[in-house]
């Protein structure tokens, strides 16, 4: 009758008391869900709660397994979350014997042993108790199908820990053991998919494809006529991973010879995501970090192995292409040499050692993507002693290689849309704190606004002439053209020179002439008149980037600079999909009505 934030320390323990002596499963969920929505109810309370959960299971687990299985969920998101006790929780989900288990209980116990997995499964011994059981489980009739399910989405996780070797035999038991549960067609059409173009076999690649498409159908009519939890609603989100895999599929050309190898890392890169982003939660939902927004908690997983080998592929598939043109490069005994390497590499199992200072240095001036996606040392093996035309061909090939899926969305955006109109990212920028400043200052803060932008426009690789501009006095707009990746750049490169532009400046002015901006980005259809630019994507970005929430990230006693925001269509094809270039899990949910994520950059300085 009140919300949790209105009970006094007797109304807490009273509510406290309740909980623990509920016997209505309904009314269980119902009110564990408005508990863990109320941020100052778990800060002050969450491990009182947390022991009245455990308590509460206890008392009914004998004679209401399913009402236990509710409060073993409860305890488990708080202390997903880091509230309560999180061993005395796995002790829930680790019982000596699961034989005698009601089936009831059993039957829904998977589940959470695989929650938990996706939290701690990184943990050695953790990790290990909570296999056993799954193992287990998968004998007692009731839970077999839901254990196999879980096992193989461990098994697959298992995967991306193993930093070397071929990954080929333990896709191929993931593959089986999900055959053996109803769910997980779809995670095995997905790995069908990744297993023939590891065989080069052209037939699987179709009928992998012809699978995934009619599992995603099925799968999306269940989620659509099915309740989803509100803390396990990112699932949703594991489509769009999905559509990346038959993007991958539908591009793979009939016979498969070259682009085998990178395309099987690819579709086991989407594969990868597609359980990140179905098994991310967001377990306790009013509980936030110190900047005020939710944060998801996302499945313990490594995909350091598919990465790397993805760029290997993009660069030799680049190599390959690149000496069969015509007028190839005129190094070619270099991009032989750097063939030859990359295959080396495919092929052994010992980790190559850690480059000497001077050649890690150079390789971070000469060739800074190709380390943060191959680490220094893969980095080294690959480009070392090469000379600075073939470490450019390198770059090059790997930013062509991320830009061509987003490509390929924007060009079936634009084909949804009417004739008539442009497709474009608009980028809404505008000044935090103009209110208040003196005319002169606002003319030079606005000069130096338009300086800043079109400088990290340049460096982020936009093409700033033809970028349309309109100014609105205390805010610009920006129409950027899609095509060309322009949107992995907007999301991950400008974002990097805007937070450095704007940390120069704080270091050289006073803070009266400080400058932090608000930005939010759009994508859309767009039509010009006499007057300029307008529609909706114009309004949506200058709409979020005035949003209070947005306002909100740069409070008056933060230094930070930037605030960037993305909305729900750019997050969609473009943030979510997870670009290398893209930092999509520092993206988080914007607080409020309309769906957005923010993203906040720029560490504090003097002045």
């Amino acid at each position: 009758m009140v919300t949790p934030d209105e009970l006094d320390e007797d109304g807490v323990t009273g509510v406290l008391e309740g909980i623990a002596g509920q016997r209505s499963m309904l009314e269980l969920l119902d009110t564990t869900d408005v508990l863990l929505g109320s941020g100052a109810f778990v800060r002050a309370y969450g491990a009182r709660l947390h022991s009245c959960l455990l308590r509460g299971h206890d008392l009914c687990v004998a004679t209401n397994p399913i009402l236990a299985t509710a409060f073993a969920e409860g305890a488990l998101r708080l202390a997903v979350a880091g509230h309560g006790r999180a061993l005395l929780t796995l002790t829930l989900l680790t019982p000596d014997k699961v034989t005698g288990l009601d089936p009831d209980y059993a039957e829904r116990l998977p589940r959470l042993v695989g929650a938990a997995l996706d939290v701690w499964g990184l943990d050695r011994t953790i990790g290990q108790d909570l296999r056993a059981t799954l193992t287990a489980l998968r004998d007692v009739p009731e839970a077999a199908d839901a254990a196999a399910y879980e096992c193989g989405l461990d098994q697959l996780r298992q995967v991306t820990v193993a930093r070397a070797g071929d990954p080929e035999p333990a896709l191929a038991q993931a593959r089986r053991t999900f055959a053996e549960s109803g769910d997980g067609a779809l995670y095995g059409a997905g790995l069908d998919a990744v297993l023939a173009f590891f065989h080069g076999d052209p037939a699987g690649v179709r009928a992998a494809r012809e699978a995934v498409g009619d599992e995603l159908g099925r799968q999306a009519g269940a989620l659509r006529n099915s309740h989803v939890p509100r803390w396990r609603q990112p699932r949703i989100e594991a489509a769009y991973a999905w559509d990346r895999l038959v993007a991958i599929l539908d591009r793979a050309t009939a016979p498969i010879t070259e682009p085998a190898w990178l395309n099987a890392w690819d579709a086991l890169d989407a594969v990868l995501d597609a359980y990140v982003l179905e098994r991310a939660v967001l377990p306790v939902a009013g509980v936030v970090d110190p900047d005020g927004f939710p944060r998801l908690v996302r499945p313990a997983i490594e995909t350091a192995l598919s990465r790397r080998q993805t760029v290997l592929g993009q660069l030799r598939y680049a190599v390959t292409v690149a000496e069969a043109s015509p007028e190839p490069p005129a190094r070619t005994p270099e991009l032989r040499m750097l063939r030859d390497r990359i295959d080396a590499l495919a092929t052994t199992t010992t980790p190559p050692a850690e480059p000497d200072r001077q050649v890690r240095d150079r390789l971070l001036t000469e060739s800074p993507a190709l380390v943060q996606e191959l680490g220094s040392a893969v980095a080294a093996a690959v480009a070392d002693r090469l000379n600075a035309t073939t470490l450019r061909f390198m770059e090059r090939s790997v930013d062509a290689a991320a830009a061509e899926l987003v490509v390929d969305v924007e060009r079936s955006l634009g084909a949804q849309e009417p004739a008539g109109g442009d497709l474009v990212y608009v980028v809404a920028v505008g000044l935090q704190e103009s209110a208040g400043r003196t005319n002169p200052e606002r003319m030079n803060l606005r000069a130096d606004l338009y300086r800043i932008l079109e400088d990290a426009c340049g460096s982020a690789r936009l093409d700033w002439d033809t970028i349309e501009r309109l100014d609105r006095g205390d805010c610009v707009v920006l129409l950027v053209p899609s095509g060309g990746g322009s949107g992995i750049l907007l999301a991950g490169p400008l974002i990097r020179d805007l937070e450095w532009e704007l940390g120069n400046r704080a270091r050289k002015y006073q803070e009266r002439h400080r400058m932090r901006l608000r930005v939010a980005v759009a994508l859309g259809l767009c039509h010009r008149d006499d007057q300029g630019w307008l529609g909706e994507p114009v309004d949506e970005a200058v709409r979020l980037m005035n949003d209070p929430a947005t306002r909100a990230g740069l409070t008056a006693d933060d230094t930070r600079a930037l605030v960037y925001v993305a909305s729900r269509t750019f997050h969609d094809v473009v943030v979510r999909q997870n670009y290398r270039q893209v930092e999509r899990d520092a993206f988080v949910p914007l607080p409020g009505a309309e769906p957005a994520w923010v993203l906040i950059r720029g560490e504090p300085h003097a002045g």
